[in-house]
């Protein structure tokens, strides 16, 4: 997991595919599976994206993701009590470049005046579509 530690020399920069820190310091705290998960995450098709706008729709995300790459597709994350927007989705693409080039090119952009974070995601299963919280939300 080193290959994903902050570089130490000037003029450095970050790969803009990289996974996020939080997926890095989960697979850190595996030690049994997380690099494997980890690598399953960067060649996942998946993308979670979060902080949005409670009226953000299926159709918005469609619209500004599908430009990077082919969408298979949108599911919108839900309250687990009263099937609420809850702020974040999953968008699952036809092929790996297409969640690469999301995380590269999308991540951090505004959506309904909300910076949203992308992720790579090692795969959607059904049940993830809903909240985790204790009130059924994000």
């Amino acid at each position: 997991l080193k290959e994903f530690d902050q570089p130490n020399f000037k003029n450095a920069t970050y790969r803009l595919d990289r996974p996020s820190m939080y997926l890095i310091n989960r697979a850190r705290k595996d030690e049994l599976t997380g690099y494997d998960k980890l690598k399953n995450s960067m060649t996942s098709s998946t993308v979670y994206i979060g902080h949005l706008v409670l009226s953000t729709t299926e159709e918005q995300i469609y619209e500004l993701f599908c430009r990077c790459g082919k969408i298979k597709k949108v599911i919108m994350g839900l309250n687990a009590h009263d099937q609420s927007p809850t702020g974040f989705c999953f968008v699952i693409f036809k092929a790996p470049s297409g969640a690469l080039n999301a995380v590269k090119y999308l991540n951090k952009t505004k959506i309904n005046g909300r910076t949203i974070d992308i992720d790579l995601d090692p795969g959607f299963e059904d049940g993830r579509q809903y909240g985790r919280g204790e009130n059924g939300a994000q």
